[in-house]
């Protein structure tokens, strides 16, 4: 090679070089063609049912609601008590529209717009009463004005709300019916409310079979006992009822706590407000907010795909985690 044209080919390799740099560092800037898209993030469905009428368990829904908003939740509350529902009564509020007014009934709204504020922090998306419930009934060939994809469509629209709001709170009508169970075991947290009757306790295991019955995965289910004299009371109920549901359906139900009788709870119910916003709140007014702090404290096990259920450390009437009165342990 001639000396004299090793200069020209030692700046045309270092110009080479450069130009390499420069298109490697030009590549890791750019983001991957085809970057893997995060999962959306959902908020958490619970659902409460019961298996009679008349253990609080709208008083509960309505309220628990006001306490997940007070922990900073953006929450919702569907009243799915369809020809029964009377959350609106429980907040004061009259509403103008409610839930035949969606689309899944024949109406002209979507279920998201039919959302109103109510007092405490919430929305509500009000329930419907009276001719509505015959939407629900279907006859002996099993077709109706209700039929089997208006369920689906009607309870996916319901769970479909966590894209929006943290919290969503379907409040389910007592009983066994096709709505409750397709509302509970789409949600991440079923919730039973009893009270220590004798016909509660009979009815709710009564609700527990129907959802056993109705999945082929392991059910994941939380009881309330609520109205209880005592922790004695509260747990004795819970005992007798889990030990039904061991021996005969296989299932092994969470205790999330227990509320005590208290006279506070009827006097926001005939004044129409909600008790955690009623004057000389009591016990379990603190125990319905420990009960919100469970729920919340919970998320980041169900977002990493572990259940929460079946806390052997309950909240009880005034929010303590064994059960007891007094902190928080």
């Amino acid at each position: 090679m001639d000396p004299s044209s090793a200069p020209g080919i030692l700046r045309r390799a270092a110009d080479q070089a450069s130009r390499l740099r420069q298109l490697f560092r030009a590549t890791d800037a750019r983001p991957p063609a085809n970057p893997e898209p995060e999962p959306p993030r959902r908020g958490q469905i619970i659902a409460i049912g019961s298996g009679k009428g008349g253990v609080g368990k709208t008083t509960i829904a309505v309220n628990l609601c006001i306490a997940l908003a007070r922990l900073n939740r953006r929450v919702v509350l569907v009243d799915a008590d369809i020809g029964t529902a009377n959350a609106d009564l429980l907040c004061g509020i009259t509403p103008t529209i409610r839930l035949d007014a969606a689309r899944q009934f024949g109406g002209t709204h979507h279920l998201e717009d039919l959302a109103i504020p109510a007092p405490g922090g919430f929305w509500l998306i009000p329930g419907s009463t009276g001719p509505m419930a015959d939407r629900f009934r279907t006859d002996d060939s099993g077709l109706g004005p209700f039929d089997e994809h208006t369920l689906a469509r009607t309870i996916a629209r319901m769970t479909s709300l966590s894209h929006e709001y943290q919290s969503v709170v379907i409040d389910t009508a007592a009983g066994v019916g096709d709505v409750v169970i397709r509302a509970m075991l789409s949600a991440d947290r079923p919730i039973v409310v009893l009270t220590p009757e004798p016909t509660s306790i009979a009815d709710a295991y009564a609700l527990l079979k129907s959802l056993a019955a109705s999945t082929t995965r392991e059910l994941k289910v939380d009881l309330v006992v609520n109205q209880a004299s005592g922790e004695t009371e509260a747990k004795e109920t819970f005992a007798r009822i889990s030990r039904t549901c061991a021996r005969f359906l296989r299932v092994e139900p969470g205790l999330l706590g227990w509320l005590p009788v208290e006279q506070s709870v009827r006097k926001a119910v005939r004044a129409r407000v909600p008790l955690m916003m009623a004057e000389g709140q009591g016990e379990v007014a603190r125990g319905i907010l420990g009960l919100a702090q469970v729920l919340v404290d919970a998320e980041p096990l169900r977002r990493a795909g572990k259940s929460p259920a079946g806390s052997d450390r309950p909240f009880g009437a005034a929010g303590s985690r064994d059960g007891r009165t007094g902190k928080v342990r």
